[in-house]
């Protein structure tokens, strides 16, 4: 189904003026309110712009937009895409007696348009356009534009103006960008639409790793927005406390107890899910193990255990999972990595090497399942204060490994609200994001890592050397991993306490302590 609209607007301008002022990327905030969340303080360079539009898209790109056609006498059109749905905007200019009439001609295309169709959001778009537009007309006849004559179509008359298909340098890349942003801000208004906040109602959502943490977190948002949820979890006590609370909440919960490291295992659980709720809709795949210690005291086991769980635990569910969603033409996977999935962290290698084979299956996926409607997020976030430091396990020096991770994982401005990050991931999901990054530390550090590897390198290697050592007679075999919880029972520090007491009370929110 296709959707379409057109709206226009008149200006006491000459057709030049009105070409450049639409066109320009800077003036897109002035015009476009409620269609873009563009924020523009004046003139900057063309690296600030790419990132503006992209966070004017809310998603990564690999182009802002496609310019197919540019005639300075007739228009523009632009090709685009947002989200689930495609774009093509025509701009018509039309010289008049005494101004210039401006043409918007929105076609869209693809999952949601049909929504689209219903008379309130039809009303509400135009409406939104339509607005835009009387501001554009008046932006247009208030202010003082470069006289130009008025004879557009005598041949004398073009000489004076300059052909935007000929422009170069830094005011041709603008007028790119300008087209970018004006031809994609009503899709993005589009998508907002059609995302109300009950667009999740019905829709089965699969869950690993959904007992405790982060993963009962995303399952609660899930069941918020009204879901029917399939959970899945090794410990069947967790589990069971985990759906108890759910349904406490009105939700509907079916579950297993499971080891997703094993093929046959993950299977049976997409296929009991798929069973009870009667489609595969949503996939979250957020089960995970950790190892925290140096290198030294870690064994293949340990790279063993983190690969199987985060890595084959992904792979299993999600090849199990896409032959329903490839039958209904529709479906969301929701790969959760980490911060570790793109910068190497000392002391936390085997979890960081699974971590980094999860983002690298999750960003192939995406390309390969685009086209069977089947949309990938991957999240990659650093540390949250999930209360995770309680289930972990530690080797070397165990307190101390202990100590530093716990507080690392508690300190607000390093950390980040484990409520607020599945709130974010679900969003990032409805809007079939390519990847989420969270917190906004984890931003900077992606940011400096791509820049320079080898500075981010070395500033690693003087953290790896604040970090706790095994002592250099103790073998990795003979150094066992000594769970979170047993450690602080044995630790008796009010200082430490008082240092990790936003982790501690996420823990005893979150599940992490089981029953006690």
């Amino acid at each position: 189904m296709v959707f379409t609209v057109e709206v226009s607007a008149f200006a006491h301008v000459p057709l030049d003026a009105a070409v450049a002022y639409v066109a320009d990327f800077r003036n897109a905030p002035e015009w476009q309110r409620g269609l873009t969340a563009v924020q523009v303080d004046g003139p900057f360079p063309l690296s600030r712009a790419v990132v503006e539009v992209r966070r004017f898209l809310g998603r990564r790109i690999e182009a802002p937009g496609e310019l197919i056609a540019w005639d300075a006498d007739t228009g523009f059109t632009v090709r685009g895409h947002s989200g689930p749905l495609r774009v093509e905007s025509r701009y018509g200019f039309a010289s008049e007696a005494d101004g210039t009439r401006i043409t918007l001609h929105l076609t869209m295309a693809g999952r949601g348009v049909a929504r689209l169709a219903e008379p309130l959001l039809r009303h509400s778009i135009t409406g939104e356009l339509r607005a835009a537009f009387q501001r554009l007309g008046s932006i247009l006849n208030g202010q003082q534009m470069p006289v130009i004559s008025p004879a557009v179509n005598n041949p004398a008359g073009r000489q004076g103006r300059r052909d935007p298909q000929r422009q170069t340098g830094t005011s041709a890349i603008w007028r790119r960008l300008g087209t970018a942003a004006a031809g994609l801000a009503a899709a993005r208004l589009a998508v907002r639409m059609t995302q109300s906040p009950d667009d999740l109602q019905g829709k089965a959502a699969l869950v690993t790793g959904a007992s405790r943490g982060l993963g009962l977190l995303i399952a609660r948002e899930l069941a918020a927005r009204g879901c029917r949820l399939a959970l899945c979890a090794r410990t069947v006590a967790d589990l069971d406390r985990a759906a108890r609370d759910l349904r406490d909440s009105g939700a509907t919960v079916v579950t297993m107890a499971c080891d997703i490291s094993d093929q046959a295992q993950a299977e049976d659980f997409v296929r009991y899910a798929c069973e009870q709720l009667g489609s595969a809709d949503i996939l979250v795949n957020n089960a995970g193990a950790i190892r925290v210690g140096p290198l030294r005291a870690m064994t293949p086991a340990d790279f063993d255990e983190a690969l199987g769980v985060m890595f084959w635990g992904t792979v299993y569910t999600t090849l199990a999972t896409l032959k329903y969603m490839r039958d209904q033409h529709d479906g969301s996977i929701v790969n959760i990595a980490s911060i570790g999935g793109r910068i190497g962290v000392p002391h936390l290698l085997p979890y960081t090497c699974a971590k980094f084979a999860v983002v690298g299956f999750s960003e192939g996926l995406r390309t390969e399942v685009a086209d069977d409607g089947i949309r990938v997020t991957t999240v990659l976030p650093s540390l949250l204060r999930t209360g995770s430091h309680i289930r972990a396990g530690y080797k070397g020096d165990p307190a101390r490994e202990f100590t530093w991770f716990a507080v690392g994982s508690s300190v607000p401005v390093v950390s980040m609200d484990a409520e607020r990050a599945a709130r974010r991931i679900v969003a990032a999901m409805r809007r079939g994001r390519a990847e989420l990054i969270l917190p906004s530390p984890a931003i900077v550090a992606t940011w400096l890592h791509g820049l320079s590897p080898a500075a981010m390198g070395t500033a690693l290697r003087y953290v790896n050397r604040l970090l706790p050592q095994s002592a250099d007679g103790t073998a990795a075999s003979d150094n066992a991993a000594v769970g979170g919880l047993a450690i602080q029972e044995q630790l008796e520090s009010r200082l430490l306490r008082r240092a990790t007491r936003l982790n501690d009370e996420a823990a005893r929110r979150f599940n992490q302590l089981g029953g006690q």
